[in-house]
């Protein structure tokens, strides 16, 4: 199982002309420039730009209700960047839930599922906050979650995660904040497993049609 997808990883990486420049890894719609992420407080006012969408749909993901943050050297366990929620009023609020949502890479009009998801969230903690991750079919059933409370003892090399409950589409992440002004709330490195897109009605049946029709062809003595 391929669990290798960090989507938001915002080190200083090559671009590919000698430039460097602090951004999410494999973001090409954008999100390439450190000026994106703004003040990660709760409260802080977020621009567009700010805003996280579609920037990672060439590789099968949208992110809903998130914003780039600075988080800080140190404090972000990818480097500077991570993701923080934003509320109905265009500020950051990290008891927002954050979502996920998977779809065939490069296609957005196909639905996908996986079965793991993974993050980390920033290195300063002690907050005593809870978090919950949610999974969810395609259908908006709820799979399964799971439930961690930020003690300070997470690290990048033992990130969150939720497996083993199957095929899902979307993911959320919910904090309940005890304490908005300590650390282990942003969210950093997500992985993902394998992006599978589902096959449309269509395209099922005749995948079912042409299984029955070689179960009935004769065999060759």
């Amino acid at each position: 199982m391929c669990r290798t997808n960090d989507l938001l990883r915002c080190d200083h990486i090559d671009r590919g002309n000698g430039e460097q420049r602090c951004g999410p890894l494999n973001a090409p719609n954008g999100l390439d420039h450190c000026e994106s992420a703004i003040f990660f407080a709760q409260g802080t006012n977020v621009p567009g730009s700010a805003r996280v969408t579609d920037q990672y749909i060439s590789t099968g993901v949208r992110v809903s209700g998130a914003a780039l943050v600075a988080l800080g050297l140190g404090h972000a366990a990818s480097g500077v960047n991570g993701l923080a929620g934003v509320d109905a009023n265009n500020r950051v609020d990290y008891s927002v839930p954050v979502s996920f949502d998977l779809f065939a890479p490069r296609d957005p009009a196909i639905p996908a599922t996986t079965d793991y998801f993974a993050y980390s969230p920033d290195l300063a903690g002690s907050s005593n906050n809870n978090i919950t991750i949610s999974a969810y079919a395609l259908d908006g059933t709820l799979l399964g979650e799971a439930k961690y409370v930020e003690t300070g003892s997470f690290s990048p090399g033992s990130p969150l995660s939720i497996s083993n409950i199957g095929q899902f589409h979307r993911v959320t992440v919910v904090q309940t904040l005890f304490d908005v002004t300590s650390g282990g709330i942003g969210i950093d490195l997500v992985r993902f497993g394998d992006i599978s897109p589902v096959p449309e009605p269509n395209t099922l049946v005749l995948m079912l049609a042409l299984g029955a029709l070689a179960a009935l062809s004769p065999r060759r003595k």
